[in-house]
């Protein structure tokens, strides 16, 4: 039976050869506050000493598995069908929970309750640059919603799984669902994780990312807007390499 004072969150991280930042991501899950926490871990098959690292504190882990996979998203489906939570949330094996309290006081200083869907605040990466997600018109066109920004409810994950065939952005579709469709969103001003700047969002492609998501969004808007949808995000990315390039030459001039 559903706890509504003390809804279980399933914290789920995925990883493959994480040696050297795993043990923090795991420290600062294990040492919340909230004490109704399901933490799972889906390895890929590390041989790095992964294992050894999550073996170490097995006690307080209720599911891990090392086991090849295919891909990320391969992984967070893995981890969606193993979790019990009420709500879901996704935490990077390079990432760490703000504080030790972030889990409490979003249970139980922001009005939460369960009939949310999604909860979203924000996070900050590690050159101090901050993602203050949103839901708004920009979400048509990019993703605005970080996946550690969010908790999602279970009924979300119902008839949800990631597509595998998108090895980037297959969480955008979850930015789009809840923008298109009627969902309860509940926005908090809290800073919810530190993650990695050098996260495989951050190194990838940005004229593919913006075609899968072209691709993506066809199940959600007609293909004239579709196609002008992408049209201003392939903009926009030739306009920001543009800016980088000419940061980049003013610093060499300097």
């Amino acid at each position: 039976m559903k706890n509504q004072l003390k809804p279980l969150i399933t914290i789920i991280t995925v990883c493959y050869n994480a040696a050297l930042t795993l043990e923090q991501t795991i420290r600062s899950v294990i040492y919340q506050t909230y004490d109704n926490i399901e933490y799972i871990i889906i390895d890929g098959g590390s041989d790095d000493g992964t294992q050894g690292i999550i073996s170490k504190y097995d006690d307080n882990i209720a599911y891990w598995i090392s086991e090849p996979d295919d891909g990320i998203y391969d992984a967070m489906n893995k981890g969606l069908s193993a979790g019990n939570g009420d709500y879901y949330y996704f935490l990077g094996a390079d990432d760490v929970l703000i504080d030790s309290c972030i889990i409490e006081r979003i249970i139980t200083e922001n009005s939460f309750n369960n009939c949310f869907d999604v909860i979203y605040g924000k996070v900050v990466y590690d050159n101090n640059k901050m993602f203050i997600s949103s839901l708004g018109l920009k979400s048509l066109v990019l993703n605005t919603l970080h996946h550690q920004s969010a908790l999602y409810s279970k009924s979300f994950f119902n008839n949800f799984k990631y597509d595998q065939k998108y090895k980037v952005i297959a969480d955008y579709e979850l930015t789009l669902r809840v923008f298109t469709g009627k969902y309860s969103c509940l926005k908090i001003d809290e800073l919810i994780a530190m993650c990695s700047s050098g996260g495989i969002s951050s190194t990838s492609n940005d004229i593919v990312n913006y075609i899968d998501a072209y691709k993506i969004r066809a199940s959600y808007v007609n293909n004239v807007i579709n196609i002008i949808l992408l049209i201003i995000g392939v903009a926009n990315s030739v306009y920001k390499n543009k800016m980088q390039c000419k940061c980049i030459n003013i610093k060499t001039i300097l």
